[in-house]
This record gives structure tokens, C-alpha cells and sequence, in this order.
């Protein structure tokens, strides 16, 4: 066998060789990193942040009910305040949580169904997964259509159950003066989020605010 064979045979055995291995480190590193974000100790540690981005968020997508005043953040940033009310920014994340699953809801519905008019609830949409068509609470959503636009309802964390979709009329002057795209809080502490078919294919999607004020000022959230 000639010298550069001998060489050629080598230089091969070497490069499987650091395949074998960087395939196995690779495996590893996935594995680990697998564990350690599924770890359930990690899962808590986190879930004061994860409660506290949806409760900021949820104050740019939900219109409560009663208040008029400008939007401002929690004085000393919402970290601070996650640690004076916890159980008010868990039912906040709730309430974006439902704006979420609405939002997915009307929007593969109006990409899939039939421009006409109906009332019925979610549990009867077929297409979608069980899961996607609760709201945070468990309820099915009631959902009425009036040609392109689609009204989502959420009976809210107070109910004890779904509501008849079939009792829900209304009409299309009524569902013009809704907001568009947000979760808006009724009276009776109901939740409805209207969207628009042609207004969803013709905007661009509304711009993220530049800064959420969460304010990382100490190292440590309590539960």
C-alpha cells in the first residue's frame, strides 16, 4: 500500500472518529438540556416570570371594563408588583391566556370557514384540537359570525359553565363599535374579542410595545 493510501485511510478513520464523537457530545448536550428545562424545580422557579409577561401583556390586549384612563405600568415595575398581589396577576395571565386562544380561534376560523352567518359554540369546530377551543377557565366559546366578522365569547372566570350560544344575538352596527383584535370585558364580566376578516388580511400586525417595565430590581420572586 502506497504511502498517500496509507494517509488517505488514516485521515478518513480520523474524521469518523470526530463524527462519532461530536454526534455523541451532540446527543448528550440535547438530552441535558432536555432535562434541565422539563425539570420540574426549573418549571417553577420560572412560572412567577412567565405569569408576570403575560400579565404585562395582558394590559396592552384586554380593554377592562370601567376604566378610561390611560394605561400606565405599576410603579416600580411589574416584578415589584407581582410580589404585592401574585393571585390579581394570575388571573391576569388567565385573561390573556383566553385573548390567545380566542385570537387562534377566530382566525383559523375565518381562514376556513364559509363567509355566512351562524351562532354555535367552539366544541362543535371539528378541525381544531379540544384544548384550542377552551378559554382559560375550561369553558367552551360561543361564537357568532356576521359575513367576514367573527365574534368570540368567553363566559368568563365567574361562570359555572358554557353558556347557550344559541340565547347570543346581535347585530352588525352593534358588532362595529367593538374593538378590533382585543379582548373586551362587558358588565357582567364576560369577555368577547372581535375579528375581521378583510381587516385581517388587508393591516399589518399592531407593532409590540418598545419596553415592558418589568423591572428585574431584585434577584428573587416569592410564590
Amino acid at each position: 500500500m502506497s504511502r498517500a493510501s496509507r494517509s488517505l485511510r488514516r485521515a478518513a478513520v480520523i474524521l469518523c472518529l470526530v463524527l462519532l464523537l461530536g454526534t455523541a457530545g451532540w446527543v448528550l448536550l440535547i438530552r441535558g438540556l432536555d432535562r434541565l428545562f422539563s425539570s420540574p424545580n426549573l418549571e417553577a422557579s420560572l412560572e412567577p416570570l412567565k405569569i408576570t409577561i403575560k400579565k404585562a401583556a395582558s394590559d396592552f390586549v384586554v380593554v377592562r371594563h370601567g376604566k378610561t384612563a390611560p394605561f400606565l405600568p405599576p410603579t416600580g415595575g411589574y416584578l415589584i408588583a407581582y410580589e404585592n398581589d401574585p393571585e390579581g396577576f394570575r388571573a391576569d395571565a388567565k385573561v390573556f391566556d383566553t385573548w390567545f386562544n380566542a385570537t387562534r380561534l377566530a382566525t383559523q376560523v375565518l381562514d376556513r370557514g364559509t363567509d355566512r352567518n351562524w351562532v354555535r359554540s367552539s366544541s362543535e369546530i371539528d378541525y381544531l384540537k379540544p384544548e384550542d377551543r377552551l378559554d382559560a377557565w375550561g369553558h367552551a366559546f360561543c361564537l357568532l359570525r356576521r359575513e367576514n366578522t367573527l365574534l368570540v365569547i368567553s363566559a368568563g372566570s365567574a361562570a359555572p359553565s358554557t353558556p347557550l350560544c344559541r340565547d347570543i344575538h346581535m347585530e352588525a352596527r352593534e358588532l362595529a363599535q367593538l374593538p378590533h383584535g382585543k379582548l373586551l370585558e362587558s358588565p357582567s364580566r364576560t369577555f368577547v374579542l372581535l375579528l375581521d376578516k378583510n381587516r385581517l388580511q388587508t393591516s399589518k400586525p399592531a407593532p409590540l410595545p418598545t419596553f415592558v417595565p418589568l423591572c428585574f430590581c431584585r434577584p428573587h420572586l416569592r410564590n
